[in-house]
């Protein structure tokens, strides 16, 4: 073994920290929203023409918007033995606007 000065390590030279190029100094949107929803309690009313002792419906609807990808999800609970066709409103995709189809419902 050889006995010589003994170096303390905190003066020691140190080697360059390089950025790393495959971590993004910035999150994309996608990563940092990943399984994020926004959950929105919501109803409509609904004209019954069918029966005259029942002026109008309030039928009642889940949003769920999925903050990585901006898209929105509406269903409403199943009532059994209703007679009216629930469950899925909208399946999962981007909601365009009904005056600008170019442009998209965002949070």
């Amino acid at each position: 073994m050889k006995d010589g000065p003994v170096q303390d390590p905190a003066s020691a030279p140190t080697r360059a920290q390089h950025a790393n190029d495959a971590i993004p100094a910035i999150a994309p949107k996608w990563l940092k929203y990943d399984r994020q929803v926004l959950k929105f309690y919501s109803y409509f009313q609904e004209p019954v023409v069918e029966d005259a002792n029942e002026n109008f419906r309030i039928r009642k609807c889940i949003i769920f918007y999925y903050l990585d990808d901006d898209t929105i999800h509406i269903i409403e609970h199943r009532v059994e033995n209703s007679g009216i066709p629930q469950g899925i409103f909208l399946k999962r995709h981007k909601l365009p606007y009904p005056e600008d189809q170019s442009k998209y419902y965002t949070w």
